[in-house]
């Protein structure tokens, strides 16, 4: 049997319209994370993040996390102390997922804030520190590694 040019070219348009309609099925079995639900007033506002960055760069070497035994530890310079912060919260960012995003609101004890890592999933975090000191805003933002 022989086939007519006109078989191949119909041939050819149903492979790629299954191809179409597979890819179109693949991808809508993904969950897309937006790092932000306002990521439009976050963008117009960045500038005042980067302020901040800057303003932080000091405290980014002095600023620590460790893990110890189920919780972890931030240790913070002798300049940063519960006293002389009007607010701040911690984030623990998780790219790969944002619905295992944390935040907690800062409390240094002695130089240290403790995190009871029992929420946390193992995994890499971006943990950022924003804080209100002397009424100037800071952020330090630290990759970390809960194990």
């Amino acid at each position: 049997m022989k086939l007519s040019w006109g078989t191949g070219i119909f041939a050819f348009l149903i492979f790629f319209v299954l191809l179409g309609i597979t890819f179109v099925i693949f991808s809508l079995q993904y969950d897309v994370n937006l790092v932000y639900e306002d990521y439009y007033q976050k963008g117009a506002n960045y500038t005042q993040t980067i302020k901040e960055k800057q303003r932080s760069a000091k405290y980014q070497n002095t600023i620590f996390l460790t893990e110890k035994d189920k919780e972890i530890l931030i240790n913070f310079p002798d300049e940063i102390n519960s006293s002389s912060i009007k607010k701040g919260e911690v984030l623990f960012f998780r790219p790969s997922d944002r619905y295992k995003d944390l935040s907690f609101q800062l409390a240094i004890e002695n130089g240290v804030m403790k995190v009871l890592n029992k929420d946390l999933i193992s995994g890499r975090y971006l943990v950022k520190i924003n804080w209100e000191m002397n009424k100037n805003s800071f952020l330090v933002e630290k990759e970390f590694e809960v194990k």
